[in-house]
């Protein structure tokens, strides 16, 4: 029967390596970056834990992001990648400067840099691809 619910194994952790030098951010993917450029210290890393949604988070993350256009339902996709990010994400493994935990907060992830975010997001629609659920999302 607890194969019916989503519980605490349900969970996972998207990851990815950032570095700025000036204005510029250069992002990858964890399995992107070689073991080189790990030892050389340039990149920083960032994990994000996630749950699998439930059917209900699902069917509210779709309700929120799907407008009524001229009587029609339309997916608003920058409002599903917003709500199904901010619905699913619980944690982080983020350091301040002095190498103490950055608590996770949703304003603080939603405060991201863009590129950031985007790489969490692909990761994320990625694993949820994965486990077959992400379909099962834009069906609710």
């Amino acid at each position: 029967m607890q194969d019916l619910f989503v519980t605490d194994k349900d969970s996972f952790e998207i990851s990815v390596y950032y570095s700025r030098e000036g204005g510029k951010v250069e992002i990858r993917r964890t399995e992107a970056l070689d073991e080189v450029e790990k030892a050389s210290g340039k990149f920083k890393s960032l994990s994000v834990k996630f749950t699998v949604p439930t059917w209900n988070q699902a069917h509210d993350i779709m309700r929120s992001s799907t407008p009524y256009i001229n009587g029609r339902p339309q997916l608003d996709f920058g409002v599903f990648q917003a709500v199904l990010t901010r619905t699913l994400a619980y944690g982080w493994d983020l350091k301040d400067e002095e190498g103490k935990d950055v608590a996770f907060s949703l304003e603080q992830f939603g405060s991201m840099r863009p590129e950031i975010g985007r790489a969490v997001f692909e990761g994320l629609q990625e694993k949820l691809t994965e486990y077959g659920v992400y379909d099962s999302i834009l069906a609710s």
